[in-house]
């Protein structure tokens, strides 16, 4: 909630990362799935443009989506 008494609701996405590490190797990968359940949300910045740029127009405009369901991988290698 703000100064004005503007209350925003909140969100929870859930994340899944982990790591492997090849010790003969000294080399790790690590990898992930962020919003592991997909979920559909409004971003915080979208909600509070909502509530200060409504009036203007259709709110769907300032409706600022969540990323979706991400992938993620990286290698690490010590020399």
């Amino acid at each position: 909630s703000d100064a004005d008494g503007l209350k925003i609701e909140g969100y929870t996405v859930f994340d899944l990362t982990g790591a492997y590490t090849f010790k003969t190797t000294e080399t790790t990968i690590n990898f992930g799935i962020q919003n592991l359940f997909n979920a559909d949300y409004t971003t915080i910045w979208g909600s509070r443009a909502k509530a200060l740029y409504g009036a203007l127009a259709d709110e769907s405009v300032f409706d600022y989506k969540g990323r979706g369901r991400t992938f993620g991988i990286s290698v690490t290698k010590v020399f």
